[in-house]
């Protein structure tokens, strides 16, 4: 019996190293996910503002568009 304790000990050591190891590894991992978010979200924020520079509009203003092109035609 004694003969197996430490195997099992030596076991469980083991274990928990690589426990911690991948422990270490998630929450470098998580904060690389929360940078990449933020990164993102910032990446979508310029996106939206250049949209806007360069005149994108939604579906309900291409029809004002299209009255306005079509009134200067008439004058």
């Amino acid at each position: 019996m004694r003969s197996i304790e430490p195997r099992f000990t030596d076991k469980v050591v083991e274990l928990n190293e690589e426990l911690i190891l991948l422990k270490n590894q998630f929450e470098e991992l998580e904060k690389i996910y929360k940078q990449l978010l933020i990164e993102k979200e910032d990446l979508n924020n310029q996106l939206n503002d250049r949209s806007i520079v360069v005149g994108h509009h939604s579906a309900s203003d291409s029809n004002i568009v299209e009255e306005e092109v079509c009134m200067v035609y008439f004058l």
